[in-house]
């Protein structure tokens, strides 16, 4: 099962991140400490910006998933997060990592999705 932790509550969006149950931080929280500073202060500037404003309306900063309904990222240099909205108002981060190829690995994406259906039938449906 998984939990979530509360992020960013901002104008638009009340950001939320996926945790496995009982561990210390989210898996979004841990890529970020992984990451160099510069890199993660980029990530962090749009997560805020996000949350504040809605999705940023420049594809390199964010975009959706083609053939797959409600998944997203949120892309800062090589850096890319993946959410999922959960109702009104809110965004649920799945997890981050570095992309070093022009396509989304598909592994990403699965793994994002399988969090969603976690998520879903942790929470319910929205």
């Amino acid at each position: 099962m998984i939990e979530y932790e509360l992020i960013k509550r901002g104008a638009v969006f009340e950001v939320r991140a996926v945790r496995q149950l009982r561990a210390e931080v989210a898996i979004v929280i841990k890529y970020l400490h992984d990451l160099e500073e510069s890199e993660r202060k980029k990530l962090v500037k749009e997560i805020i910006r996000f949350a504040d404003h809605g999705p940023h309306p420049n594809r390199e900063k964010f975009r959706s998933f083609k053939g797959h309904a409600n998944l997203f990222e949120i892309k800062a240099s090589q850096g890319r997060i993946l959410l999922f909205f959960a109702g009104e108002g809110i965004a649920v981060l799945t997890h981050g990592f570095t992309k070093k190829r022009n396509a989304t690995p598909q592994s990403e994406i699965d793994r994002a999705l399988r969090l969603r259906d976690l998520y879903e039938k942790t929470f319910g449906e929205w």
